[in-house]
């Protein structure tokens, strides 16, 4: 609207949504583009546990052993997803009727990693409340 407003006439106007017209879908596709490889980077690539380093911190200063033992489970869960992820790349690559089978692995795997970070998140908020 504002190039449309701004114009100098109805001809310079019509051509600059013309010229938008043509760039909205290229550019939106790009940023879907890069929001799908971000998501699939994550599958393959473990996020922190805790994202807040402070939080982390404070957690480990007040309960170290207990905050060890969440990041042995996180990091038990978080491969078993990567080997499931694996996994049904290959299967959907190979064009396999177990690709079902291998989603389905994936998606309890990844409720595993996402009830362990919960519960880290959860511990991180009892903890630093204590403190």
């Amino acid at each position: 609207m504002q190039r449309y407003l701004t114009a100098r006439s109805v001809n310079e106007a019509r051509s600059s949504l013309l010229i938008s017209a043509y760039w909205k879908i290229p550019l939106q596709a790009a940023i879907l583009l890069i929001g799908v490889l971000v998501f699939v980077f994550y599958q393959f690539v473990a996020p922190p546990l805790l994202f807040n380093p402070v939080q982390e911190a404070k957690v480990r200063d007040a309960k170290p052993v207990a905050l060890a033992l969440l990041h042995a489970r996180y990091e038990t869960v978080v491969a078993t997803r990567l080997t499931a992820a694996q996994a049904v790349s290959v299967a959907r690559a190979a064009g396999d009727d177990e690709a079902v089978a291998a989603t389905a692995t994936f998606r309890s795997s990844d409720s595993a990693v996402t009830a362990v970070r919960s519960e880290a998140l959860a511990f991180g908020v009892h903890c630093v409340g204590d403190a």
